[in-house]
């Protein structure tokens, strides 16, 4: 099993929003993975490209923006984000949920991709 990479779109906007780490795979400019050397030697823009989870941390620690993964009755998922800043007392809820995304992803790492881009377009 292995961890799964943000993609190129959230790699973009994790950048734009101040993530940057050394460990993780960079994205070149046109969206494919690659090694640091071979984006060094060519000159172009390095976007962090972290694992879900890792970006998921930052989000917590620094921004206080948890996510929560929710599975639904298709057998589907879907996500809810929870800002402890703004509202302290949403940090502990219990099912069922309010306020979840509307739509259902078929798999969990679907539905956190695009919870890790709603809490990036938090981010001020």
């Amino acid at each position: 099993m292995q961890e799964q990479l943000i993609t190129f779109e959230t790699a973009k906007l994790a950048k734009e929003k101040g993530f940057d780490s050394k460990y993780t795979e960079d994205y070149d400019t046109l969206g494919f993975v690659q090694q640091r050397g071979i984006l060094e030697s060519h000159n172009l823009e390095r976007i962090s490209a972290p694992t879900q989870s890792l970006l998921q941390k930052w989000l917590r620690e620094e921004h206080k923006l948890h996510i929560v993964i929710i599975p639904t009755v298709t057998g589907h998922f879907t996500y809810k984000m929870l800002d402890i800043q703004l509202n302290p007392e949403k940090f502990i809820e219990r099912p069922p949920y309010k306020d979840v995304a509307s739509e259902d992803f078929t798999t969990y790492e679907k539905a956190l991709e695009a919870g890790l881009q709603e809490a990036l377009k938090m981010i001020k």
